[in-house]
């Protein structure tokens, strides 16, 4: 809910800054905020926060910042202005959760410093940035950071994906999560026999079929326990992939022609 209204709010903002305003683009090219209360304010109340918002950023000046009465887009503009001078200090005068959180992860992102998530005060934001950072790390070493263990499983699958070492699957507890690890690394290396780990029968199959799709193996299909669905949808994109519609004879005889007329129209859209 936080973070929807959050979402809600930053969207108007950027409604109304994105409209124009010669007023407030003069004040910014200029740099000068004297020029923003100056500002007709009468259909347009928060006319001259957006316009000191505006500044500040544009000059990453915080002394600016801290003279915006609306606390939206002070939280906006110390946000910003932190983020562009990378000082997590900063932070400390942002008051919109999301705003904070938002603050000083990327700034611990950019500065390659996950120290910087430990000023974070809200516990669960604090442990979403030690992921957010162990993923733009590509380190598994910085999933032990995560206290949160679902998210620490989150992390070691991803690591997973991206390395593409089972390894890290295997410090999953999650069943279905160690079930998609393993089935994407299976898929990203045409690895089939990391497909026989997956405890999904949905997912173990669909291991295969990619796999064997990949491979341009029919043999890969014979791992599908037969009569499964799957089992046809296994020869029939092998077949097709292959450009061969021989393969599809080892289906039965009701789904012979399906298949090498899937074949067919692949090679007419190729041609």
């Amino acid at each position: 809910m936080r973070t929807v209204l959050a979402l809600f709010i930053f969207a108007g903002l950027l409604f109304f800054g994105c409209l124009a305003d010669e007023g407030i683009e003069k004040a910014v090219k200029a740099g000068d905020v004297r020029l923003c209360d100056k500002l007709n304010t009468s259909e347009d109340p928060a006319r001259i926060a957006r316009c000191y918002y505006q500044v500040g950023m544009n000059k990453s000046d915080p002394s600016i910042c801290a003279k915006i009465n609306d606390q939206s887009y002070k939280d906006l503009c110390y946000r910003q202005v932190a983020i562009d001078k990378e000082d997590p200090s900063l932070c400390a005068n942002v008051k919109d959760l999301n705003y904070i959180y938002e603050c000083y992860r990327n700034i611990a992102i950019s500065k390659k410093s996950k120290q910087i998530c430990e000023q974070i005060p809200d516990k669960a934001d604090r442990e979403k940035c030690f992921l957010e950072y162990a993923v733009s790390s590509k380190d598994p070493k910085d999933c032990e950071d995560i206290f949160d263990k679902k998210l620490q499983e989150e992390c070691y699958g991803y690591m997973g994906k991206v390395l593409k070492n089972e390894k890290y699957c295997e410090k999953i507890k999650n069943q279905a999560m160690r079930d998609d690890c393993y089935q994407s690394i299976a898929v990203a290396t045409s690895g089939n026999l990391l497909c026989a780990k997956i405890n999904s029968t949905r997912m173990q199959e669909y291991c295969y079929v990619k796999c064997a799709s990949q491979m341009k193996d029919p043999s890969v299909c014979g791992k599908i326990k037969y009569p499964s669905p799957a089992y046809t949808t296994c020869i029939t994109q092998v077949a097709v992939a292959d450009n061969n519609k021989n393969t599809c004879d080892t289906l039965n005889a009701s789904d012979v022609e399906g298949c090498k007329k899937q074949v067919e129209n692949a090679r007419a859209q190729n041609k």
